[in-house]
């Protein structure tokens, strides 16, 4: 159902709905369409709620793919149609490098890989868990950034370096993997799942991976271009 969702929507908004697509299959793997509720729906929205742009975005892929089969009539009704979206505020949190210390001694292997990543690079974390092994060049690591469109590289530095180093001794032995992380890229889910898990263990609230942005040199550069 998802190819009929992603109809006639601009290119940047099917990377989006995948990116939704994959979170939902990690959280509902084990139902189907006629075996989802309003509370299973909920809940999805609940756990996602940190990050109120993404749970908004995926409830609304939900949305579209159950309306989908109720026309196809796998289901009589849709039971996300009337699950309201999160409000959303200006984001005010800025994670501490305390913090950061904090969460990622608490994390595994993969987490820790994609945080270094996302402070050596001041990239959003699914930019990060997607760098190709042709993106990885001379002058550094080419970007094409997947809430923007913007191409840019981020240039060596030894921080980036030793990330890249960290990142590859996931799987030492593996050949021609055709993303820095593996023959897959980790998905979303993949990562915040870990996220929350490290953040609970070292007490941290309230902090979101892509805050790590706010951390990071690279990303201050950015963001002062562009103003």
């Amino acid at each position: 159902m998802l190819p009929r969702t992603l109809r006639g929507k601009a290119a940047e908004t099917q990377r989006q709905y995948r990116a939704c697509a994959d979170i939902l299959r990690e959280m509902l793997r084990q139902l189907d369409p006629q075996d989802i509720t309003p509370r299973d729906v909920k809940t999805v929205r609940r756990e996602l709620e940190s990050t109120p742009g993404v749970a908004n975005r995926t409830i609304t892929v939900l949305k579209l793919i159950l309306a989908q089969a109720v026309e196809d009539e796998l289901i009589e009704t849709n039971p996300a149609a009337n699950i309201e979206r999160i409000k959303m505020v200006p984001r005010t949190r800025r994670i501490t490098v305390r913090e950061y210390d904090a969460i990622r001694a608490n994390g595994d292997a993969l987490l820790r890989a994609v945080m270094a990543l996302c402070y050596a690079t001041g990239q959003r974390v699914m930019d990060v868990a997607k760098i190709r092994t042709e993106d990885i060049g001379d002058e550094g690591i080419f970007f094409r950034q997947q809430k923007t469109g913007k191409e840019l590289v981020v240039a060596w530095t030894d921080t980036l370096r030793a990330a890249v180093a960290e990142a590859r001794a996931l799987k030492p032995h593996a050949l021609r993997m055709p993303y820095l992380l593996g023959h897959e890229h980790p998905t979303y889910a993949m990562v915040y799942k870990r996220w929350k898990a490290a953040c609970k263990a070292a007490r941290v609230t309230g902090a979101t991976i892509n805050d790590i942005r706010a951390l990071s040199a690279p990303a201050s550069e950015e963001l002062e271009l562009a103003e």
